[in-house]
C-alpha cells in the first residue's frame, strides 16, 4: 500500500505510469471515496484531518505540473487527478478552508488549465456551478468577474448560435457589469474590462455571420458591439485612434449587409451606432476621419444630403498643412457632388476645392519638400482625390452632355470646371512621383475638356476656345481604346444643329479620319457617324466628294472581309446614299451604268455581287419613295431609271437563267413597282424582256405568265392573284355599274384559283398535300425545298388576301402551311391564334378548339426588338379574339386593356401600332356590345375608326385603295436572328388588305350600332360605304353582305302605308331598291360566278340566264363566296318575297324557289359558331314567319324551339328554360348570341299569349329583359310593353316597364351626347329619378310597343308625391272597345288629305274657293278626329291633367277620391286606386267629362258609389266661376306615337302641356336658367320666296330691337352661335332649317336658346317602320334644347304667321308659359285644328321674363 506522502512525490517525479497513479489516489483515498453522503460533520472534520493536507498538496502539484509541458498522457492523468482532488475537497471543504475564496481559486485555477486544453464544454458547466455557488456564498467579486468572463469565453468556444451569443451578453453585458458596478476602479479590472470588450465585439461579429440578411439580427450584432464599446472606454490607457478603428470595423460591417440588402432600416441603427461613438469621444485623426466619411455616404444612401454635407463640413480645416488641403480638395469635391444630388448649388464648393488646389501646387514646388508622413497620407488620400475628379468627369458629362449644345448654357460654370479640371494632370503627374501606381482615364478628361470647350465656344462664340475643344477632340481619338465615339458623334451633331456647320465638319473629318485609319469591326457608333456624313453630303458637292471618299476608303478596308455581314450591308447603304444626294445636289444628272458598286468592286464572287446590288436596288426604291413624296421629279425618273438598270443587270448578267434568283427578281421587281407605279408609266424593263405592251398591270400579269412556264414560284401565283385584284379595281373604279361587272368576276375567280395553286405548289415543296375532303394537309413525301421563310412570306400575305375576300377556309389552308414554315414558339403562336380565328371564321368551332389546345404555351414578354415586341402584342391581341369568340368576355377585355398598355405612344412603325390600336379597339367595341354596354362599344368603334383614318390609306373614303401599297411596307423589317441563321418574316397582320378588311367590319359594325339606335339614315351612309367598297374591291362577298343588310334594313323601315302618310319608300333617293337586288343578283352574282367555276369545253362566255340554283350549285358558290354572304343573301331574298309592298314592284323575271330551304341546305352540322348559329336560328325564325302566314299554330312553335335550340347550351335549353332549370353543366345564354335568342324568344312569347298561355309567356318575357348584351331596340320595347300590361305587378315595377319600353333608341342616342349610361336599370332607380321632379308636375308616359297598336296603348302616370298608376287603354270593354289601330287610320288620312292642299305638294290648277272648301273640310273632320281620340281614352284622358293648384278645391277632389269604393275590375284585371279617382274628379271639377259619362265610368269599372255624387255637385259648386290654374304636365310618347297631336284634346284645354321623346331627356332639364326675351335671335325669310311671312315678322322684330338676319341664309357658324348663346331663336322659313344647319350638327352643340321653328313639318318625327323616328325636333334635343316649338305637318303660310305672332305676343309681351301661350294661340288660325293643332312643344315648361 502506498502512503500518502509518496503520492505527490511519484506524481512530481513520474515515477509510475499516469495508470498506477490513477490506482494509487483511488487507494489512498478510498475511504474517503466511499464515505456515504451527505457527510455528516463528524465524519468531514475527522477527513479533514486525515486526507486535507494530502489532497490539497495533489492540487497544487498537479496545478504546477501543469503549468510544465508534458507529454499527452500524463497531462490528461494530471488533469483528471486535479478534478478528482478538487471533488474531494468539495465533500470537506468547509472543514477544510476558512476562506471562501481559497476554496474557489483553486477551482478557478483549474478552469484556467482546462480551457488551455480546449476542454470548452466541461469547463462551461463548472464555470456555471462555480459561478452560482460564488453568487450564493456572496464576496469575491473579482474571482466572480473572471469566471464569468471565462465561461463566456468558454461559450464562444463551444456552440455559435443564436441562442448561445445572447447566453454570452447576458452573462457579460448584464451579469458582468452589474458587479462591476458594485467596486471600485483598480489595476485588476483592466484585464476583465478588455476580455469583455474583445467577447462581446467577437459575438457581435459572429451573430453577423449566422443573420445571413435577416435585419433584426443584423441590428443586434450591431448593439452588441456597441455594447462592447462600454468596457473599452474603462480601459487604461484609453487610446482614441484604436476606438474609432473599432467602431468604423462593427459599423463597416453592418453597412455591407444594409447595402446588399438596400435595408433604411440598418442604415439608420449605422448612423445610430456612429453617433453614439462620437458622444463618447471627438479627436480629429485618420480613423475618425474614415468614420465621419462612412457616416456622410449613410446619410447620402438615405438621400439626406444636408446631414451628409454638414458631416463633411465638419472635417474642413483652415490650414496651410499640404495633407490637410489635400484632405480640404477632397470634402469640398464630395460636398459639391452632394449640393448637385440634392439639386443645390455647387459651384462655390467647386470653387474653393480649386482654391485649394491652386495654392497646394503653388506650395509643393517638388514632391521632396514632403516628409515620410505627409508622403504615407498622400498615397492613400490622392487616389481618393483623383477618383473623386474623375466622378466629377462624369457628373459634368451627365450635366451638360452634347444635347446642351442646343440650350446655350451659361459660360461661367463651364469655365469653372475647366479650370478645375486643369489640376488633373497634376494630380496624375504627382501621385505618379510619389511612385503611387495610377491609372488615369484621359479619355474622360480629354472628352470633357472637349464637350467643356466646345459649350463655352458655343455660348460665347470664341474661336480659341473651337480650337481647343477641336485638339481635345484630336488627342482623345489618338487614345489606343476609342470609348467616347457615340458621345463625340452626340457633340458633332449637337454643333451641326446649333448652326456650326463648319466646325460641326471639321469635329465629324476627325472623327471620320479615326475611322478609316482603325478599321475594326464596325460599331453602331460608327455607323451612325456615316450616316451623319451621309445628311452632311447634302450641303454641298465638297462635303459629298469628302463622304463618298470617305466611305469608298472602309468599303475597301472591309473587302478583305465577311462582305455578307450586316455592317457591310449598311456601309453599301450609305454609300447609296451619298451617291443618290450627289446626283440630287447636280439635279438628277444622267445615270451611269459604272455607278453601280456592286459591278465596280474587283474580286467579289457573283453572289456577294447580287447581294450588294440587291441591296442597292433597295436604296434606288427608297429613295425613289422619298422622292415621290417630296415631288421630286428628277430624283424619281433617276431612281426609276436606275431600278430598271439594276433589274436588268441582275436579270442578265449576274443571277443564270437556271436559278430561281433569275425569276424572283422580276418578282422584286414587281414589288417595286406596285408600291410608286406613276414614275413606271414608260416602263421599258418588262417591254424589252417579255416583248409585252399595254398597261403596267397589264405587263406585271403577263410577265408573271411567262415566268410561271419555267419556275415553279408560289410567290408568283400570290403575285397573280393580287395583280388581277388590282386588275378588277382599275375596272370597278371606272364602272358607274351598281353591280360588280362580268369581266371583274371572270378575274376574281382566277384570282382565287390562284391563291389555291400558290398552297398546292408550296404543300409540294413543303412534301404535303391536301386531303381528299380538302380539309388539311397530309405528310406524301419529302421536301423539295428548304427555303421555308420565303414560303412564309407568300403564305402569309397570300392569307391576308384570302381574309380580305372573305374565304376563310382558303385562309386556314394557306395558314396552315405557314405555321410548317416557322420554327420558333412565337411566331408559331401568332400564326397558330390566326388559324385558329379562320376555323372560328368557318364555324368549325371544335377544330378551331383543339388547335387552341395544342398551340405552344409561349409566356409573351416584353421584348427589345421591333417585330418581336409586336408580334408579342398580336399574339395577346389574337387570344383576346379567340376568347371573345369563346364567350369569356371578361378575359377577352383583359388581353385588349393589356396591349393598349404596352402600345407605345410615339413609334417608327406607326403604320403597323396604329392598325393594331384599330383591331384591339374594334374588339373591345364588340365586347361592349356583347356585354349590353352600347355608349362605350361606340366609344371603342370610333376610336378604331379614327386609328384606320390616321394610317393614310382612307379606306373608309374609299381614296388610295391600291391593294398594292403596302407589299413592300417598312414594317416588314427581318428578326434578329435570335434563333437560327435564316432570315425570318413578320407574321402578324400588317398590310393594306388587313386595313381593308378591318375598314370593312368597322363599317358593319358601325351600322349595326346606328341601327340599335334607331338612326337608320346613318346605318343606311355605313352600309353604303360598304356596298361601295365591295363593288370597287369586287369582292363579291363583302358586296352581297352589305347588300343583303341594306335591303333587310330597308325591309324593316317600311311604313304601313295607313299608319304613315310620309312613307319612306317616297324619300329615299341614292339607296339601292330591294326589288333591284332580287331582279338582278342571279344574273349579276351567283349564275356568272356558277358558269365560270363549271367544267365546259369553250372559253367563250355565253348569256348569262336567271335560273334557280341547286344546293350543289350553291356548294359551289360557297368556294368563292363566303357561306355567311351566301345565307345571308338567300335569306334577305326569301324576306323581300314575303313582302307585299315589293311584289307588287317586281317586274322583271326572278328566280322561284325556296330561298329559306335553300339557305338551310348550307348550313351543316359542322357550322357551329356563333355567327352560324345565329344564322340557323334566323333561317327556322323565317320559316316560321311564313308558316303563320299559310298555316299558323304549332309548326310555328316547333320551328321558332328549334331556333332557340341552336342558340342555347344544348338540346334541352329551350325546356329548361321555359321551366326554369339548369339543363347542363355548361348552362349559360351566350351574350354573343342574345340578340338574336332574344327576337325569337319575343316571337316565341308573342304566340303563346295569342293562344293564351300568359303565364308561360310571362316567364319567358321577365328572363328576356336580364339577358346579357343588347337586344333589337324594337325587341326591348315590346318585351317591356307585354310586361308592362301585366296586371298583377307592383305599381312602380309596371311603370318602370312602361318607361323602358319608350324612347329606347333615343335614350341610347342621348347617352352617346352626355358621355354616360341614362338608362333606368330598376324600379329602385326609377323612384330615384321620379324624386328629383317637382311635386306639382306630373308626367304621363304613353306607351305602344312595337308600334303594330293592335294590343292597345299603356298609359302611367307619374309623380314625385304619389306612387304611380298605369293602365291598359283599349284592353277590354271597361274602358273602350274601339281598336286604335282604325283611330289611327282615319288621322293618316286626314294627315294624306291635307298634304295635298299645301303649296309645296299642290300642283294642280288653283281654285282658291275649291280649296277653302277642302281646306275647312279638312279642319271639321281634324276637330271630330280629335273627339275620337278624347273619346277613346274616355274619362282616363283625365290623367293628362296637371294637378289644380287651388288648395281648397284640391283638398275637397282628394277628400271625394277617398269615398269610393276601390276594387279590381272583373273583366280586365286592372287595379284602380284613389289616384286615378282624383284625376277624374279633377276634370269633373272644371266640368271636362259629363256627370253621366262619369257615373257610366264608374259603373262600368266597379266603383260606382251612390252618395258619393253630392261631393261632386260639391266640388263643382265650389270651381265654379273661378278660373282654374293646372300645374305642368310632360307627355312621354311612344316613337309611334309622336306624330299624333295629343295636345290639342278638348280636355286638355287651358293645361300646360309639353312633350318629350323619353324620360331620360326630362332630367337634365328640371335645372333652368333664366331666359330673358331681349337676348333673342331670329331668321326670317332666308329662301327670300316668304313674302308675307316677311312683312308679318319684320316690324315686330325691329320694335323688339331682336337681333337677326333677314333674306339672308345663315352661315353654319352663325346659326350655332345664336342657339349656344341666346335665350330665343326664331326661325321663320321652310321646313327647320336643316339645310342651314344639320342635325348631326346641333346634336353636338350646347344649346341654350329655346327654338321656334315656324316651317312646315318641323316638328315632325318620321315613322321609320320597326325602328323608333327621327326628325330634327330630336336634335335640338339631344344638344340640350330646353324647349322646341315646331309643327308636327305641312302648314300654310299666312295661318302659321298669325298663330306665330300672337305666340309671340303672348310669351314676349304678357310673359306666358310658352306652351300655355301655344294652346291659347291656336285659335288666332283660320283653321284652328288643321293648322292651329300642328305646333307642339318637345321640351320642358318655360317662361320669359
Amino acid at each position: 500500500m502506498l502512503e500518502r506522502e509518496d503520492l505527490t512525490a511519484r506524481i512530481a517525479d513520474k515515477r509510475a505510469s499516469p495508470s498506477q497513479i490513477l490506482s494509487s489516489f483511488n487507494s489512498v483515498f478510498k475511504p474517503l471515496l466511499e464515505a456515504p453522503l451527505p457527510i455528516s460533520r463528524l465524519a468531514a472534520r475527522k477527513h479533514a484531518q486525515n486526507y486535507g493536507p494530502t489532497l490539497l498538496k495533489v492540487v497544487k502539484t498537479c496545478n504546477s505540473e501543469l503549468d510544465k509541458k508534458q507529454p499527452e498522457d500524463w497531462s490528461e492523468c494530471l488533469m483528471s487527478l486535479m478534478f478528482s482532488a478538487l471533488s474531494l475537497v468539495a465533500r470537506i471543504s468547509l472543514q477544510l478552508f476558512s476562506k471562501p475564496e481559497d476554496y474557489y481559486s483553486m477551482w478557478y485555477c483549474y478552469l484556467l488549465k482546462i480551457t488551455e486544453k480546449e476542454k470548452h464544454e466541461e469547463a462551461v458547466n463548472i464555470c456555471k456551478e462555480v459561478v452560482e455557488e460564488v453568487s450564493q456564498t456572496g464576496g469575491m467579486p473579482y474571482l466572480l468577474l473572471n469566471c464569468l468572463v471565462l465561461w463566456a469565453s468558454s461559450i464562444l468556444k463551444t456552440k455559435c448560435t443564436v441562442q448561445t451569443l445572447e447566453e454570452v451578453y447576458v452573462l457579460v453585458a448584464e451579469r458582468c457589469l452589474g458587479v462591476i458596478g458594485t467596486l471600485k476602479w483598480d489595476g485588476s479590472l483592466n484585464k476583465v474590462y478588455d476580455s469583455a470588450f474583445k467577447l462581446l465585439f467577437k459575438a457581435g461579429r459572429m451573430l453577423d455571420n449566422l443573420a445571413g440578411g435577416n435585419t433584426d439580427l443584423h441590428i443586434r450584432a450591431l448593439e452588441i458591439r456597441n455594447k462592447a464599446f462600454e468596457f473599452l472606454k474603462h480601459c487604461k490607457p484609453f487610446i482614441e485612434s484604436d476606438y474609432f478603428a473599432f467602431a468604423y470595423s462593427s459599423v463597416q460591417a453592418t453597412f455591407k449587409v444594409a447595402t446588399a440588402a438596400c435595408s433604411k432600416k440598418l442604415y439608420l441603427k449605422c448612423i445610430e451606432a456612429i453617433n453614439y461613438t462620437f458622444e463618447t469621444c471627438w479627436s480629429l485623426d485618420r480613423n475618425s476621419r474614415t468614420l465621419v466619411e462612412l457616416l456622410s455616404f449613410l446619410h447620402q444612401k438615405l438621400e439626406d444630403y444636408q446631414e451628409a454635407k454638414q458631416a463633411l463640413s465638419g472635417l474642413l480645416l483652415e490650414t496651410k498643412q499640404l495633407v490637410d488641403m489635400f484632405f480640404n480638395v477632397r470634402y469640398y469635391l464630395d460636398i459639391a457632388r452632394l449640393s448637385y444630388l440634392s439639386k443645390e448649388s455647387f459651384a462655390g464648393d467647386l470653387e474653393n476645392a480649386h482654391l485649394y488646389l491652386k495654392l497646394i501646387f503653388q506650395k509643393l514646388v517638388s514632391p521632396t519638400q514632403l516628409s515620410q508622413d505627409e508622403i504615407y497620407e498622400l498615397k492613400s488620400l490622392l487616389p481618393k482625390i483623383h477618383s473623386q475628379q474623375e466622378s466629377w468627369l462624369k457628373i459634368v458629362g451627365n450635366l451638360h452632355s452634347p444635347l446642351s449644345l442646343k440650350q446655350n448654357p451659361p459660360s461661367s460654370s463651364i469655365k469653372l470646371y475647366i479650370e478645375l479640371f486643369k489640376f488633373y494632370p497634376s494630380i496624375v503627374q504627382l501621385q505618379e512621383k510619389i511612385s503611387l501606381e495610377t491609372k488615369p482615364n484621359w479619355q474622360l478628361f480629354y472628352y470633357i475638356m472637349c464637350l467643356g470647350h466646345f459649350l463655352v465656344f458655343v455660348s460665347g462664340k470664341s474661336l480659341t476656345d473651337s480650337s481647343l475643344g477641336l485638339g481635345y477632340l484630336q488627342k482623345l481619338t489618338s487614345c489606343s481604346s476609342f470609348q467616347y465615339l457615340s458621345n463625340t458623334y452626340n457633340i458633332t451633331l449637337g454643333l451641326l444643329h446649333t448652326g456650326y456647320k463648319e466646325v460641326s465638319f471639321k469635329c465629324l473629318r476627325i472623327l471620320f479620319d479615326y475611322i478609316v485609319e482603325h478599321p475594326c469591326k464596325m460599331s453602331s457608333a460608327q455607323l451612325a457617324l456615316i450616316e451623319l456624313g451621309c445628311k452632311f453630303s447634302s450641303e454641298s458637292k465638297s462635303y459629298a466628294e469628302f463622304i463618298v471618299k470617305g466611305v469608298s476608303s472602309l468599303i475597301k478596308n472591309y473587302l478583305s472581309e465577311n462582305l455578307e455581314t450586316q455592317e457591310f450591308m449598311k456601309l453599301v447603304d450609305c454609300y447609296c446614299k451619298v451617291k443618290l444626294t450627289k446626283a440630287e445636289l447636280h439635279k438628277g444628272a444622267s445615270f451611269q451604268r459604272e455607278e453601280f458598286l456592286g459591278l465596280s468592286l474587283e474580286g467579289v464572287c457573283f453572289s456577294v455581287k447580287g447581294k450588294i446590288l440587291e441591296r442597292e436596288l433597295i436604296n434606288y426604291h427608297s429613295r425613289l419613295l422619298t422622292s415621290a413624296k417630296s415631288n421630286k421629279s428628277q430624283m424619281v425618273e433617276h431612281c426609276a431609271e436606275a431600278i430598271q438598270e439594276l433589274v436588268k443587270v441582275l436579270f442578265t448578267s449576274v443571277y443564270p437563267p437556271s436559278s430561281t434568283k433569275h425569276g424572283q427578281i422580276v418578282l422584286k421587281y414587281i414589288e417595286i413597282i406596285s408600291t410608286c407605279d406613276k414614275p413606271f408609266e414608260n416602263e421599258w424593263f418588262l417591254e424589252e424582256m417579255f416583248s409585252v405592251k399595254g398597261t403596267i398591270v397589264e405587263k406585271m400579269i403577263f410577265s408573271l405568265k411567262e415566268l410561271t412556264k419555267f419556275y415553279e414560284l408560289p410567290q408568283a401565283e400570290v403575285w397573280n392573284s393580287i395583280l388581277y385584284l388590282e386588275k378588277i379595281k382599275e375596272l370597278q373604279h371606272n364602272s358607274h355599274d351598281i353591280w360588280i361587272g362580268k369581266e371583274s368576276l371572270a378575274l376574281y375567280v382566277e384570282a382565287v384559283n390562284h391563291l389555291n395553286l400558290a398552297a398546292e405548289l408550296v404543300g409540294s415543296f413543303l412534301g404535303y398535300s391536301l386531303s381528299p375532303q380538302g380539309t388539311h394537309w397530309e405528310k406524301t413525301h419529302e421536301p423539295r425545298d428548304q427555303y421555308k421563310t420565303d414560303y412564309c412570306k407568300s403564305l402569309v400575305l397570300a392569307s391576308d388576301v384570302a381574309e380580305l375576300l372573305g374565304l376563310p377556309y382558303l385562309q386556314c389552308k394557306l395558314l396552315s402551311l405557314a405555321e410548317m414554315c416557322v420554327e420558333d414558339d412565337l411566331r408559331k403562336l401568332c400564326l397558330g391564334l390566326r388559324l385558329v380565328l379562320g376555323f372560328w371564321e368557318q364555324g368549325k368551332t371544335q377544330l378551331a378548339t383543339e388547335t387552341y389546345l395544342k398551340l405552344p404555351k409561349t409566356s409573351v414578354k416584353s421584348s427589345d426588338h421591333i417585330d418581336c415586341f409586336h408580334t408579342e402584342l398580336w399574339v395577346l391581341t389574337l387570344k383576346g379574339e379567340v376568347k371573345y369568340n369563346m364567350g369569356d368576355l371578361l378575359e377577352a377585355e383583359n388581353h385588349c386593356r393589356e396591349v393598349l398598355s404596352k402600345i407605345p405612344a410615339a413609334h417608327s412603325t406607326y403604320r403597323r401600332v396604329m392598325l393594331l390600336k384599330a383591331q384591339v379597339n374594334f374588339l373591345l367595341s364588340k365586347i361592349h356590345l356583347a356585354n349590353g354596354d352600347l355608349l362605350s362599344s361606340f366609344k371603342a368603334t370610333k376610336e378604331a375608326r379614327y386609328s384606320i383614318n390616321d394610317i393614310h390609306t382612307y379606306t373608309l373614303t374609299l381614296q388610295n385603295l391600291s391593294l398594292l401599297n403596302s407589299i413592300v411596307d417598312s414594317s416588314m423589317s427581318k428578326f434578329k436572328e435570335n434563333f437560327s441563321k435564316a432570315p425570318r418574316c413578320t407574321v402578324f397582320p400588317y398590310s393594306s388588305w388587313n386595313i381593308q378588311r378591318l375598314s370593312e367590319r368597322i363599317l358593319d359594325h358601325l351600322s349595326t350600332l346606328y341601327t340599335l339606335r334607331s338612326q337608320v339614315s346613318m346605318a343606311n351612309c355605313f352600309l353604303m360605304q360598304g356596298i361601295k367598297l365591295g363593288r370597287v374591291l369586287g369582292i363579291p362577298s363583302h358586296y352581297l353582305h352589305f347588300r343583303s343588310k341594306l335591303s333587310e334594313l330597308q325591309r324593316q323601315t317600311l311604313n304601313n302605308p295607313k299608319l304613315c302618310h310620309d312613307n319612306i319608300n317616297q324619300t329615299k333617293t341614292q339607296v339601292p331598291d330591294p326589288v333591284e337586288f332580287i331582279e338582278n343578283v342571279f344574273s349579276a352574282v351567283f349564275e356568272p360566278i356558277v358558269y365560270l367555276t363549271s367544267p365546259k369545253d369553250t372559253e367563250t362566255l355565253r348569256p348569262y340566264e336567271v335560273s334557280a340554283l341547286s344546293p350543289i350549285e350553291m356548294m359551289q358558290l360557297s368556294k368563292y363566296i363566303s357561306t355567311q354572304s351566301l345565307i345571308e343573301s338567300l335569306l334577305t331574298l326569301g324576306d323581300i318575297l314575303q313582302t307585299p309592298e315589293y311584289l307588287e314592284q317586281i317586274q322583271n323575271v326572278i328566280a322561284e324557289q325556296n330561298y329559306y330551304k335553300l339557305a338551310k341546305g348550307l348550313l351543316t352540322y359542322e357550322h357551329q359558331g356563333h355567327v352560324f348559329r345565329k344564322l340557323k336560328a334566323l333561317t327556322y325564325k323565317k320559316q316560321a314567319n311564313l308558316v303563320v302566314r299559310q298555316k299558323g299554330g304549332k309548326e310555328c312553335l316547333e320551328l321558332l324551339g328549334r331556333g332557340i335550340t341552336h342558340l342555347g347550351c344544348c338540346e334541352d335549353f329551350l325546356y329548361t328554360f321555359l321551366k326554369d332549370k339548369v339543363c347542363c353543366k355548361n348552362f349559360s345564354i351566350n351574350p354573343l348570341v342574345s340578340h338574336e335568342l332574344g327576337n325569337c324568344l319575343l316571337i316565341f312569347a308573342d304566340s303563346l299569349m295569342r293562344k293564351h298561355d300568359s303565364e308561360l309567356a310571362k316567364k319567358i318575357l321577365q328572363q328576356l329583359v336580364s339577358f346579357p348584351g343588347i337586344l333589337h331596340p324594337t325587341v326591348e320595347r315590346h318585351t317591356h310593353f307585354l310586361l308592362g300590361k301585366n296586371t298583377g305587378l307592383e305599381d312602380w315595377t309596371r311603370a318602370y316597364h312602361v318607361v323602358r319600353s319608350i324612347g329606347v333608341s333615343y335614350t341610347a342616342q342621348l347617352s352617346s351626347v352626355l358621355n354616360k349610361d341614362l338608362r333606368i336599370t330598376s324600379n329602385q332607380d326609377l323612384m330615384e329619378k321620379v324624386s328629383q321632379i317637382p311635386s306639382d308636375w306630373g308626367v304621363v308616359c304613353i306607351s305602344a310597343g312595337r308600334g303594330s297598336f293592335t294590343s292597345g296603348l299603356l298609359l302611367s302616370r307619374l309623380s314625385s308625391d304619389s306612387s304611380p298608376f298605369t293602365v291598359n287603354v283599349g284592353a277590354c270593354e271597361c274602358t273602350t272597345q274601339e281598336p286604335f289601330l282604325s283611330v289611327v287610320e282615319e288621322f293618316t288620312f286626314i294627315m294624306r288629305e291635307s298634304s295635298g292642299t299645301t303649296s309645296k305638294n299642290n300642283t294642280q290648277s288653283f281654285n282658291k274657293q275649291v280649296w277653302w272648301s277642302k281646306r275647312e273640310r279638312l279642319n271639321e273632320k281634324l276637330e271630330k278626329w280629335l273627339d275620337r281620340l278624347q273619346c277613346y281614352l274616355g274619362e282616363l284622358s283625365s290623367l293628362m291633367l296637371g294637378k289644380i293648384l287651388n288648395k281648397e278645391i284640391d283638398s275637397m277632389i282628394k277628400d271625394a277620391a277617398k269615398d269610393f269604393c276601390l276594387k279590381k275590375c272583373e273583366k280586365c284585371g286592372q287595379h284602380w286606386n284613389t289616384e286615378v279617382v282624383y284625376h277624374i274628379l279633377n276634370a269633373v271639377a272644371t266640368e271636362e267629362f259629363t256627370l253621366d259619362s262619369v257615373r257610366n265610368f264608374l259603373q262600368r269599372t266597379n266603383m260606382y258609389n251612390n252618395s258619393i255624387f253630392r261631393k261632386i255637385r260639391n266640388i263643382r259648386k265650389a270651381s265654379s266661376g273661378k278660373t282654374i290654374e293646372r300645374a305642368p304636365v310632360v307627355l312621354v310618347l311612344d316613337g309611334n306615337l309622336l306624330h299624333l297631336p295629343w295636345e290639342s284634346l278638348k280636355v286638355l284645354r287651358g293645361q300646360q302641356l309639353t312633350r318629350l321623346p323619353s324620360l331620360v331627356f326630362l332630367f337634365p332639364r328640371l335645372k333652368q336658367q333664366a331666359l330673358f326675351s331681349s337676348e333673342s335671335f331670329y331668321i326670317l325669310n332666308p329662301s327670300k320666296d316668304l313674302p308675307h311671312t316677311q312683312s308679318t315678322f319684320e316690324r315686330y322684330f325691329n320694335q323688339q330691337r331682336w337681333q337677326g338676319l333677314s333674306e339672308v341664309p345663315p352661315t353654319e357658324s352663325e346659326f350655332s352661335g345664336a342657339l349656344e348663346t341666346k335665350d330665343l331663336v326664331v326661325y321663320c322659313g321652310h321646313s327647320a332649317g336643316e339645310q342651314y344647319l344639320k342635325g348631326e350638327r346641333i346634336k353636338d352643340l350646347k344649346v341654350k336658346a329655346v327654338t321656334m321653328l315656324m316651317g312646315c313639318s318641323s316638328g315632325l318625327l318620321k315613322l321609320s317602320g320597326q325602328y323608333e323616328p327621327q326628325g330634327i325636333a330630336l336634335q335640338y334635343l339631344l344638344g340640350g334644347c330646353p324647349l322646341v316649338v315646331a309643327n308636327l305637318w305641312d302648314v300654310t303660310d299666312k295661318d302659321i304667321d298669325r298663330f306665330a305672332l300672337e305666340l309671340f305676343k303672348r310669351c314676349v309681351d304678357r310673359s306666358e308659359e310658352v306652351s300655355f301661350a301655344v294652346k291659347n294661340s291656336k285659335f288666332v288660325c283660320k283653321f284652328p285644328y288643321l293648322v292651329g293643332s300642328a305646333p307642339v312643344c318637345y321640351g320642358v315648361p318655360v317662361k320669359f321674363n
